[in-house]
């Protein structure tokens, strides 16, 4: 599974000023790690939000407060999820990442020669 594969063009150095031009191979694959993960706890966070939605009522009330709490349960729960268990979503974005990286230095490398 390849994630945005054809509807999300590789950025180049104009257009994203966020690039990973100049960092090691070690480096690189370090954001592409520390991104991917980010990206599976909030994949798990939405899960947890939108199961807790089946409840008739939240965990804790209607009450004043009560949706900062239910956002702090939903991102613990989430963020839990997404490390205790093997969703491996996390692995696939890091490997989608790192392929469009390669895809991205060998079309830099053509280019400059």
């Amino acid at each position: 599974m390849q994630i945005g594969s054809n509807d999300i063009p590789i950025r180049t150095p104009e257009t994203n000023p966020a690039t990973l031009e100049g960092l090691s191979p070690e480096e690189r694959d370090l954001k592409h790690a520390q991104t991917a993960k980010k990206f599976e706890e909030l994949i798990a966070t939405m899960l947890i939000k939108e199961l807790r939605k089946g409840l008739s009522e939240g965990f804790f009330g209607d009450g004043p407060g009560s949706d900062t709490f239910n956002g702090w349960l939903d991102e613990n729960l989430g963020s839990n999820l997404a490390s205790g268990w093997n969703l491996d979503i996390a692995g696939m974005v890091k490997t989608d990442l790192g392929l469009k990286q390669a895809a991205y230095d060998r079309a830099a490398k053509l280019e400059s020669e």
